[in-house]
Parts: C-alpha cells; structure tokens; sequence
C-alpha cells in the first residue's frame, strides 16, 4: 500500500512517517478437527515530529490523508509541547 504524503504539511522543522504492516494467519483445532485458516491484516502508521529538541509521537490505523494530517499534527503539538524538556541534546546536524 502506497501513502501519500505529498500534502503533509508541519510547522515542525524534522518530521517522519514510518508505514507499518503485519499479517498473520492462524490454525486452530477443536475437538480433533481442524479450523479453517483465519488471516487478518493489521495497518497503520507513525508520526514523528521534533521541534528544538522537543519530540512528539502519534500513531493511526486512518491512512488517509486527512488521518494522517491529524496525527502528524498531533505529533507537532507533542513536539512544541517537549521543547526543551528532553534528557537527550538535541542537536540538528546529526539529524541531517
């Protein structure tokens, strides 16, 4: 599945998009007789914004553009939030 990030947009000066998919498939048995195969597909992405040191996370299974608009800019509120708090210098060269 392809995200399109294009149009994401953030006050905040680094942020990132990590897309994450599972899948899994399950065999049960009962009684002695076997299950049918169950599969599921699990989906979703996490935001991570950084502003002067400030770092900011939030996850979504909505993978629209407007879902992930709203968590990035959740992330970006943690971020702006955090600022100055963070036990871990920040320096932006390494970042780069």
């Amino acid at each position: 599945m392809a995200l399109d990030i294009r149009a994401l947009r953030s006050s905040a000066p680094f942020w990132s998009v990590r897309y994450h998919e599972e899948q899994r498939e399950t065999l049960a048995m009962r009684q002695d007789t076997l299950e049918p195969p169950r599969l599921s597909v699990d989906r979703g992405a996490m935001l991570t914004a950084v502003v002067d040191g400030g770092y900011g996370y939030c996850a979504t299974s909505d993978l629209s553009s407007g879902g992930l608009q709203k968590a990035l800019d959740r992330a970006t509120r943690w971020a702006e939030a955090t600022k100055g708090k963070s036990v871990v210098r920040f320096d932006p060269a390494k970042m780069a």
